[in-house]
């Protein structure tokens, strides 16, 4: 199979990487300039009549090297032409050509920086990361310049989502008590790459409120889905919408885990609060999840993962299985529980589950 024969080249190649998963933020940058994410792609704006709240980071260089030697390739292309993996080592994000079997890097942070998330874009263009906690760049993987950096110290920030038209970022930033370095609230936050626009602050709860803001999902009309938990206790979920909270039902699976989103449909694909299944459901507004339908068969598994195809005819799911280990899997997405199991050389699972689902730009952390 293509996805065993396109491995096997490469296995030199990630035997030699040791990825370090980390948190880190960083600043602002000189040089040329590069298109902002909103003169891409037009989005209704998240949290009207919320005050904007510029933040300031000091300059940082950034190579201009393209990630690719040409353009990106239409679909039409073969798969392997396409993808690119991403990764942090020692401090920098890499990527490694899957055509060219080769890596690059892609910044110049200080040599002390640790990266923890990373998440592409959905159109595959951009990468938001949170550098040493309490810095977030988004860098342009293109012109690889960093067109955005929020510096938020001592404040930590997490949680990173995107804006389904690769227009937006979303993130959760945990405030801390400079004297006594305590948290003592939680904020959502939105910025979206504008020169000078900052960062927009969506909502806040105070600590005394018990409860920590989580943002799990962007909507294409600005609204997000929320979560709120309080220690170990099961999360309640809620709408963002122009500043204001409504609950949202999730019924059987509340504490679950969503896994992927069709912004065109509000379709989503969501395990079980034990990650023992996994069910397509749809999103209605200010009410909650409906329609569920059970995708996986009856078998004693822990789902890792669910994307749908790219067709939406079928889902790609990742689920380790007793002595099977992890395997990734194909499931249709009509509710036939047909599950049919894809041959995947180990140590490959959580990349083939990527690559299989024609992501150009994929995190392997």
């Amino acid at each position: 199979m293509r996805i065993i024969s396109v491995f096997k080249r490469l296995v030199i190649v990630m035997l030699a990487l040791m990825l370090v998963g980390c948190s880190v933020f960083s600043s602002s940058v000189s040089g040329p300039e590069s298109p902002s994410l909103s003169a891409l792609e037009t989005e209704p704006p998240a949290g009207q009549g919320d005050e904007t709240e510029a933040q300031s980071a000091p300059s940082l260089a950034a190579t201009s090297t393209p990630l690719l030697e040409t353009e990106t390739p239409e679909r039409s292309e073969p798969l392997e032409e396409e993808i690119v993996i991403l990764y942090s080592r020692a401090g920098q994000v890499w990527a490694l050509d899957i055509q060219q079997g080769t890596e690059r890097q892609l910044t110049e942070f200080a040599a002390d920086s640790v990266i923890r998330e990373m998440i592409p874009s959905p159109d595959g263009r951009y990468l938001a990361m949170v550098l040493n906690g309490s810095l977030l760049h988004i860098l342009d993987l293109e012109s690889t310049l960093l067109i955005e950096s929020i510096d938020a110290t001592p404040d930590l920030l997490g949680s990173l989502i995107w804006s389904p038209g690769s227009t937006a970022v979303y993130y959760k930033q945990v405030v801390i008590d400079p004297d006594t370095s305590a948290p003592i609230g939680t904020e959502l936050w939105r910025v979206t790459g504008e020169p000078a626009a900052g960062a927009v602050r969506l909502f806040g709860l105070e600590e005394a409120n018990g409860r920590d803001l989580t943002p799990l999902l962007a909507l294409p009309a600005g609204h997000l889905v929320v979560s709120a938990s309080s220690n170990d206790e099961v999360p309640t979920y809620f709408l963002l919408a122009e500043g204001e909270l409504s609950p949202l039902g999730f019924g059987p699976f509340q504490g679950g885990t969503i896994f992927d989103f069709l912004p065109d449909t509000y379709r989503l694909l969501v395990a079980d609060p034990g990650h023992s299944a996994i069910y397509a459901v749809t999103l209605v507004l200010f009410e909650g999840l409906s329609n569920p339908v059970l995708l996986t068969p009856d078998e004693d598994a822990i789902y890792l993962s669910a994307r749908f195809g790219e067709d939406l005819t079928r889902v790609l799911v990742r689920r380790s299985r007793g002595s099977a280990g992890v395997e990734v899997c194909v499931v249709p997405a009509d509710g036939s529980t047909d599950l049919r199991v894809l041959p995947v050389e180990p140590g490959y699972t959580a990349l083939a589950a990527e690559w299989l689902d024609s992501r150009r730009v994929v995190i392997q952390m």
